[in-house]
C-alpha cells in the first residue's frame, strides 16, 4: 500500500471535510489530517502559529498517469482525469487511453467512469450543484456529463485548440475555458477565452486581449468579471458577459532582464483584490485599479486566498502562509530541494493543499492558536 513520496506531482485540490489529498503521476493519496507540530522551524520572532500533521488513511492507485483531478462542492468525491500515451512509428503522440474516474475520496469505491476523450484530459470542473462535470484537455472539445452515469450531456468544440483551464460559473449557468493552438504553457499568439451558457451550449463571449498563450483564469466571486493571465506578462481583467476588456495590469517588476509568464491569479473573497505571481513576486493588488497593496518578493509559482480572505498561501521552492493585511509570514513547510508547485485553500478553510515536485500532494488540517 505504500508509495514513495518522491513521485512526480501533477494535480491537486481540495476537499471540504476533515480530510486531504495527495496525488502523484500514478495515484492520489487521501489523507486524514490532525493538528499537531510538525513544521518548518522559523526565527523566533516569526513562528508560526500553523500547525499540522497528517496521517494517512487511503491510496488511490491509476495504472495511468494523473492530468487533472478535482473535488466535488461536498468534499465526498473526486474526479481524476488518467491517460496513458505512446510514441507512434513517427514519434508522434499517441493517445492509448484517456478518462475520467469519480470515485469515493475515503474508500476509493468507484462512482462512474466517463470515457468519451480521445486524448489526455487537463482540465477538469464540477458544477456548484455537484451534479455535472466539465472535462477538457488535448482532443480540442469540452464535454459536460453528469456524475453518477457518466452520461455525456454536451460538447463544446474549441476550434482546434488544447483546452488548458475550465471553471464553472459561481452561479452554474456558464462554463470559462481558456484554450490556445499548442500545448499550454508553451507560446502561442492565439489564444481564445470563451464563456460559454451551459444549458444551450451557446458561446455567450470570447476574448482575444492576450498576446500569448494563457495559463491561468478565474471568475470573480459574483461572476461579473474574469481575470487571466499568462505568457504575455499581463493579467487582464475583462466582462464575463460581453467580453469586453476591463483593465490590464502590467506592473509585475523585470525578473533577470524580462518580466515572466505569469503562473497565477487569484481573487480574494470578497473579490476587492486580485493576487498574482511572475515566478519572481507575488503581488496583491486592487482588482478594479490595479493599485499595489502588497509585494511579497519571492520565487512563488502557486498562490491561493483562504475563504475568509486573512490569509495568503503560496508556493515556490517551499511553501508559505502569510497574513494576508500585513504580509507578515506565518508558517513555512515543505523541502526546498523537492519543490512545490501547487497550493489551494478548503472551501471550509480548515484545509490546505499543496503539491510537490517530488511526486505527492498533500492536504493539511490546519489550526489557530
Amino acid at each position: 500500500m505504500s508509495e514513495p513520496w518522491n513521485s512526480k506531482i501533477y494535480s491537486i485540490m481540495i476537499t471540504g471535510k476533515d480530510g486531504l489529498i495527495s496525488s502523484s503521476k500514478y495515484s492520489v493519496v487521501f489523507l486524514k489530517a490532525s493538528a499537531g507540530a510538525e513544521h518548518t522551524r522559523l526565527p523566533q520572532e516569526k513562528r508560526s502559529i500553523w500547525m499540522f500533521k497528517a496521517n494517512r488513511v487511503y491510496l488511490y492507485r491509476d495504472p495511468f498517469e494523473i492530468g487533472a483531478f478535482s473535488w466535488s462542492p461536498d468534499g465526498k468525491y473526486l474526479a481524476s482525469g488518467s491517460h496513458k500515451t505512446a510514441f507512434g512509428p513517427k514519434r508522434e503522440m499517441v493517445t492509448l487511453t484517456a478518462l475520467v474516474r469519480v470515485w469515493q475520496a475515503c474508500t476509493g469505491d468507484m462512482v462512474c467512469c466517463y470515457t468519451g476523450h480521445s486524448a489526455p484530459v487537463i482540465a477538469l470542473s464540477w458544477s456548484p450543484d455537484g451534479t455535472r462535470i466539465a472535462s477538457g484537455g488535448w482532443d480540442h472539445t469540452i464535454h459536460i456529463w453528469e456524475v453518477g452515469t457518466a452520461r455525456q450531456l454536451a460538447t463544446y468544440p474549441c476550434a482546434g485548440n488544447v483546452i488548458g483551464a475550465l471553471a464553472w460559473s459561481p452561479d452554474g449557468t456558464r462554463i470559462l475555458s481558456a484554450s490556445s493552438t499548442i500545448v499550454p504553457m508553451m507560446r502561442s499568439p492565439d489564444t481564445i477565452q470563451a464563456v460559454w451558457e451551459v444549458a444551450t451550449g451557446e458561446l455567450l463571449a470570447t476574448y482575444r486581449g492576450h498576446t500569448d498563450s494563457v495559463s491561468t483564469a478565474a471568475w470573480s466571486p459574483d461572476g461579473a468579471f474574469i481575470a487571466s493571465a499568462g505568457w504575455d506578462t499581463t493579467v487582464q481583467i475583462w466582462d464575463a458577459n460581453t467580453g469586453k476588456h476591463h483593465f490590464t495590469y502590467s506592473g509585475h517588476r523585470i525578473a533577470n532582464g524580462h518580466r515572466g509568464l505569469v503562473y497565477e491569479v487569484a481573487w480574494s473573497p470578497d473579490g476587492n483584490d486580485i493576487a498574482s505571481t511572475n515566478g519572481d513576486e507575488l503581488a496583491v493588488w486592487q482588482a478594479q485599479t490595479g493599485e499595489r497593496r502588497l509585494t511579497l518578493p519571492l520565487r512563488e509559482l502557486s498562490v491561493d486566498w483562504s475563504p475568509d480572505g486573512k490569509y495568503l498561501a503560496t508556493t515556490g521552492k517551499v511553501g508559505h502562509i502569510w497574513d494576508a493585511g500585513s504580509g507578515e509570514l506565518l508558517f513555512s513547510f515543505g523541502r526546498a530541494a523537492t519543490g512545490i508547485d501547487t497550493i489551494r485553500w478548503s472551501p471550509t478553510g480548515g484545509h490546505f493543499a499543496y503539491q510537490q515536485a517530488e511526486g505527492h500532494v498533500n492536504v493539511c488540517q490546519v489550526q489557530e492558536s
